[in-house]
């Protein structure tokens, strides 16, 4: 769905200042259909590369290319394309419905189709009550849920989130996440950053994480565990009537188990040691 080559974003210093290098030789593919994830710290370059893709700045160098299956001119892929910032500031004396219409005109969807879904979905991101109110009046939360909805209801093929969830309560949050699931099962591809981990896995299956700039991984999730296995696991058996608990390295667990069995102890559970994915992540940008 998108291609990323060899991208350099290089920003001018003033005066004195040394020149930024935002993104370094960057490269990595999205596939078609999937949700993934976009993960690295406060300053790695995720909005940088954000806004490329959109062609709100220009790269230094190197190409970002989409798949044909958008269109073959600028005009055609960007109105298969939803993008929601980081900080969303849309026209602030519209109201919310006016605005969702101007949107929908835009992209040039049907309005009817588009007010079916603005029902649907208005509902659930509890942003219905508002859409009669002028957007200057919006809470952050708020412009959040208004932003998302413009993107569901033009339908496109693929969706872009910088960090789509900051500013909604936890019941916002999980509903959102919800959303993003069942539009993806409909087959919408959805490029999803943020620097919460925990976010990212709950709905994402590939995964692209940048440091500095760099690539340090794109692949699925699955495959970063895998790599990141530990070889020790924890023995948990009953012991006074409590759970009692040992780490040992897989060769021991046989002779563990007999000494378990020797002492009479009950056995509770065998499992392995894994690193969590925020720990995974941490040592990639170590």
């Amino acid at each position: 769905m998108l291609e990323v080559s060899n991208l350099v974003k290089v920003f001018k210093g003033e005066l004195l200042e040394k020149d930024k290098v935002a993104l370094n030789e960057l490269s990595f593919k999205l596939r078609k259909g999937r949700i993934t994830g976009f993960l690295g710290h406060n300053g790695s370059g995720k909005t940088t590369l954000l806004k490329v893709a959109m062609g709100f700045i220009s790269p230094t160098s190197g190409n970002i290319n989409f798949d044909r299956s958008l269109g073959t001119t600028r005009k055609e892929i960007f109105r298969n394309i939803g993008y929601m910032p980081e900080r969303p500031y849309f026209y602030p004396h519209l109201k919310g419905e006016e605005f969702l219409r101007y949107m929908t005109d835009l992209t040039g969807k049907d309005w009817s189709r588009a007010k079916e879904l603005v029902k649907e979905y208005g509902e659930r991101l509890d942003i219905v009550q508002a859409l009669g109110v002028k957007i200057k009046s919006y809470s952050k939360g708020m412009l959040q849920r208004v932003g998302f909805l413009a993107n569901i209801i033009c339908e496109p093929q693929f969706i872009i989130l910088d960090e789509p969830l900051s500013g909604l309560d936890p019941i916002g949050r999980k509903e959102y996440k919800e959303i993003i699931k069942e539009i993806n099962a409909k087959g919408t591809t959805i490029f999803f950053s943020s620097h919460i981990v925990h976010d990212v896995e709950e709905i994402s299956r590939d995964l692209v994480v940048i440091e500095k700039g760099k690539l340090v991984f794109n692949g699925e999730i699955e495959e970063l565990y895998n790599q990141n296995k530990v070889s020790s696991f924890q023995v948990k058996y009953f012991k006074n009537g409590e759970i009692a608990r040992e780490n040992c390295e897989e060769h021991e667990i046989g002779s563990k188990l007999e000494e378990l069995r020797k002492n009479k102890f009950q056995l509770y559970e065998v499992a392995r040691e894994n690193m969590s994915l925020e720990e995974i992540v941490y040592r990639l940008n170590s």
